[in-house]
This record gives C-alpha cells, sequence and structure tokens, in this order.
C-alpha cells in the first residue's frame, strides 16, 4: 500500500513517475478486497516472510482492522 500526503503528491517525480504505471482505488467490492487480501498474503508470507502463512490457509492474509478500514 502506497501513502502519500497531499503535499508530496504536487509536483513529485515519484508520485508522478507511479501514477503513470498504476492505478489507485478503493477495494470496494467484495471481488476487490479478495484480490487485496490476495496481495497482502504475497507480499507479507511468501515474499517477506512478516507472516505465517500456516496461519493463512487461504492464502489471504487480513487483520482485525480491515472492518473499519477504508
Amino acid at each position: 500500500m502506497l501513502v502519500w500526503s497531499q503535499s508530496a503528491r504536487a509536483g513529485d517525480p515519484r508520485f508522478e513517475s507511479l501514477h503513470a504505471e498504476f492505478v489507485v482505488r478503493p477495494a470496494d467490492s467484495p471481488e476487490l478486497l479478495r484480490q487485496a487480501y490476495r496481495l497482502r498474503y504475497q507480499v507479507y508470507c511468501v515474499e517477506n516472510a512478516f507472516e505465517d502463512p500456516a496461519q493463512h490457509p487461504d492464502g489471504l492474509e487480513t487483520d482485525e482492522f480491515d472492518d473499519n478500514a477504508l
């Protein structure tokens, strides 16, 4: 997840290059949420071993904050 402050967005070449390559939108449907949780699993459990994959047998990384997250 990328978080940019409003001031960092304006004219920042790092943001501009990312903005040209990615579309950022809220995960506002069940399928988009599933994709986000699957991506988090890949990053947190597989690539970085931050979380134990055995704790997420469905291949989705979620936590207690997701119900209140935007």
